[in-house]
């Protein structure tokens, strides 16, 4: 595997579009695996995390980073810091 078909992207919440393809990949996986919270998984949606994320952001400060492989998004990761807490 070469490592050359890697690329990390960063940047803020303009990045949720990419996210949102894995976002729901995941939410799905968890749905389908959840024992006990798999309606919780299934009544979400990324509107209601972006959204929620948005309003977040008004008091945070955010780093969205993604992992392509051959350009294609494989992986994510949404940090977020506030004066009080980190996430």
């Amino acid at each position: 595997m070469q490592q050359d078909n890697y690329e990390i992207k960063s940047g803020g919440l303009e990045l949720l579009s990419i996210v949102q393809p894995l976002w729901e990949k995941l939410n799905l996986f968890h749905q389908n695996k959840s024992n006990y919270f798999n309606n919780m998984f299934k009544n979400n949606s990324f509107d209601k995390r972006k959204n929620g994320l948005i309003e977040k952001s008004k008091d945070s400060q955010f780093l969205i980073e993604i992992i392509f492989f051959n350009k294609i998004a494989i992986g994510y990761c949404i940090s977020s810091i506030t004066k009080k807490t980190g996430e």
